[in-house]
């Protein structure tokens, strides 16, 4: 069984029957629905579109007919009735047009495009004055289609890189812009989250093998052609519907129906992905997915390009939340949809994100490293990727070891759970952060060894470059810890909403490292307990970060808390079953190891050692 034995797919057999059978009349009506009418505020030489759509439209063929738009019954829609899920000003404009300000200025090499239908024409002025590309469509759209489909017209720029998003994902929008310019980096063709989601409530398949507001593509593919092949066929019924899932018999895809909500995603099953697929994909993959068709999916990918990727992510966090095991919610019969799949470009800037990263590891320590031999090795692995600063107690105890000369000038005289810590962390930061080309910054102690190799970790800020701090806002660890929540009370002048905690060991991009060094807030924190564990998260969201979707909420390092005695658990002995929770944590580091640690036994921090580990396991 076979991705393309369960799922109907869009040939060029199809295409020529729609290039040869479509009347004149057919072809006319399709130009209407997916034509520009004019082009403003063009962007033609930058390299990276974002694509939305903009109208407002009930979403199913049996909603009533909205009045004609205009600003005002936009922006009153609910007071004249008008509203029956979403507010379309509120929910989908007014973010869009708070967000672009600041969205144009931090990234100039990004066109923002929106493909606005024609009776939103009042928009164009607001949209063209804060910088966007207007695409303003012929048609106003019927219902949720044409217009749910329009921001794919943007697969079709040529030599140009493709993120398409929507309003409500505005917060991820930084990470999705990464991920797709991370593709020229890792040469793959496009990137995706997969909706692995198995059934609708109606029984219908309802499986997507990428969500249309979160993905990304070169583009060139001739995405107009088959847009409009597709809808033919689909309004003809010369399209195949069901789908042949295994041990369930035929089910007929979910939003099959034009022009209704759902039918974007059908088009991308059906006609985009299996010509997708075959440029590589990298899949990012919800680590909550339980799907039995995931693995179908996933066997096509690499059967279609061997060079394709999967990548997981904790559920719930960069990307959305995808992934759910519960059924797909049904639409509300009437919806009011502006949908605005909102064209929200992030471009990192070449310093703070390059190509290849280039990490700076920062030892806060006592003396030396403990596994200095595995330390060598690592750093060496990255060449002139990598750099070491240390801030020790006594720099006579790194001579001849690993950290010597290593130490930062000016050593801060620290103390345990003192804010002297992180006056020693900001000295070490301060100094790495001279050298221009470093883009992210590692935090570790003499006990912390690498667990995977320096390539996974270099390959991991490629394509998702934000920092990574295990952040929890202040309402969790009440929750959990009412007595490290009573810890604020210590600061002054930091409202509670700002608070954050976090372990003491991170990595930090350089824009938060910017932004933690900008003012020195280590006097207000002079009096709370391990401020280490709270202090660049708290100062980042004083800073106007929000620290849900500009950082990866997952430490780094791994960690086993001895609960009965409140603090880690120290490693002399490394037994088969503590590897494999470090292995499955996913962390790049973990912590706390002796010196005379047998840990050298489990180094999977070397992709030699542990392909050999794999070899020999599957041979016995």
């Amino acid at each position: 069984m076979s991705w393309t034995n369960v799922f109907p797919v869009l040939t060029e057999d199809h295409l020529e029957d729609f290039r040869m059978e479509a009347t004149p009349e057919e072809k006319r009506e399709l130009d209407e629905w997916f034509g520009v009418l004019r082009k403003i505020n063009a962007q033609p030489d930058k390299p990276h579109v974002v694509a939305f759509s903009l109208f407002w439209k009930n979403a199913t063929a049996g909603s009533v007919e909205l009045p004609p738009a205009t600003r005002e019954r936009m922006m009153r829609a609910g007071e004249l009735g008008l509203v029956e899920r979403f507010h379309p000003w509120e929910h989908y404009v007014m973010p869009l047009l708070d967000a672009l300000p600041g969205l144009v200025e931090r990234h100039p090499g990004v066109a923002f495009r929106i493909y606005l239908a024609r009776d939103l024409d009042f928009l164009i002025d607001d949209l063209v004055g804060l910088g966007c590309e207007v695409f303003w469509m012929r048609h106003p759209s019927i219902r949720y289609c044409p217009g749910g489909l329009w921001r794919f017209l943007a697969y079709g720029e040529k030599g140009k890189w493709v993120t398409i998003s929507d309003t409500d994902r505005i917060g991820d929008l930084d990470a999705d812009i990464e991920r797709t310019k991370a593709l020229a980096v890792t040469g793959h063709g496009a990137w995706r989250v997969p909706l692995a989601v198995d059934f609708s409530i109606e029984g219908n398949v309802s499986y997507c093998p990428f969500l249309g507001g979160q993905s990304g593509v070169k583009g060139g593919m001739p995405v107009t052609r088959l847009m409009k092949a597709f809808v033919w066929h689909s309004r003809r019924g010369t399209f195949q519907e069901m789908c042949e899932v295994p041990g369930c018999g035929p089910r007929k895809a979910k939003g099959t129906t034009w022009p209704d909500y759902w039918f974007d995603q059908w088009f991308l099953t059906a006609a985009v992905f299996p010509r997708i697929a075959a440029r590589g994909l990298i899949s990012f993959v919800p680590t909550s997915a339980r799907s039995f068709i995931l693995p179908l999916d996933i066997e096509y990918t690499m059967w279609a390009n061997p060079q394709s990727e999967i990548v997981y992510f904790p559920s719930k966090s960069c990307c959305g939340g995808g992934g759910s095991q519960d059924p797909v919610d049904k639409p509300a019969a009437k919806r009011p949809l502006l949908e605005v799949v909102r064209d929200e470009p992030a471009q990192p800037d070449p310093v703070a994100h390059p190509e290849v990263p280039r990490i700076a590891f920062l030892f806060l320590t006592r003396g030396d490293v403990h596994q200095p031999e595995i330390w060598r090795e690592y750093v060496d692995s990255l060449g002139d990727r990598a750099s070491v600063f240390s801030h020790p107690k006594s720099e006579a105890a790194q001579r001849g070891g690993f950290l010597d000369g290593t130490a930062v000038d000016g050593l801060v005289p620290t103390r345990w759970g003192d804010v002297s810590l992180v006056k020693a962390t900001l000295r070490m930061l301060e100094a790495a952060m001279s050298d221009a080309r470093t883009s992210h910054f590692m935090l570790l102690s003499e006990s912390c060894i690498p667990v995977r190799p320096a390539d996974e970790l270099i390959r991991a800020l490629q394509l998702d470059p934000r920092s990574r701090i295990g952040v929890e806002p202040l309402a969790e660890v009440q929750r959990k810890n009412p007595d490290k929540g009573g810890r604020i009370h210590s600061a002054r002048g930091i409202a509670e909403d700002h608070w954050h905690f976090h372990d003491q060991w991170l990595l930090v991009d350089r824009r938060a490292a910017t932004e933690v060094l900008r003012d020195d807030l280590t006097e207000r924190f002079s009096r709370v307990f391990a401020a280490d564990e709270s202090y660049f998260g708290t100062v980042l969201s004083l800073a106007g970060w929000n620290m849900k979707t500009q950082v990866v909420a997952k430490c780094p390092t791994w960690t086993q808390w001895a609960f009965q005695n409140s603090g880690p658990t120290c490693h002399s002995a490394v037994d088969a079953k503590t590897a494999a929770r470090i292995a499955e944590s996913g962390c790049f580091f973990a912590r706390k190891f002796g010196v005379n640690s047998d840990v050298g036994r489990w180094r999977l921090h070397s992709r030699a050692e542990r392909v050999g580990a794999s070899s020999s396991a599957a041979s016995t």
